[in-house]
């Protein structure tokens, strides 16, 4: 095999890994978007939550049994 014929396998070579590993860190990005996604819902359930649980204003309030 000749230089250039080696250089140009050599480069074939380098070319298929760069894609095998652009095409994973697409998965990646892909697999931590839909996380992501799904965090920002659980925060908002959270969120809801705890709306629904805190003090309500004193007018939304109802009032103890002694009054």
């Amino acid at each position: 095999m000749t230089s250039i014929e080696t250089r140009l396998m050599d480069l074939e070579v380098f070319a298929a890994n760069q894609e095998r590993i652009s095409d994973d860190l697409s998965a990646e990005v892909l697999r931590l978007n839909k996380r992501i996604i799904e965090l920002e819902r659980m925060i908002e359930r959270f969120k809801n939550e705890m709306n629904e649980t805190l003090v309500k204003p004193i007018g939304e309030e109802t009032p103890p049994p002694h009054y």
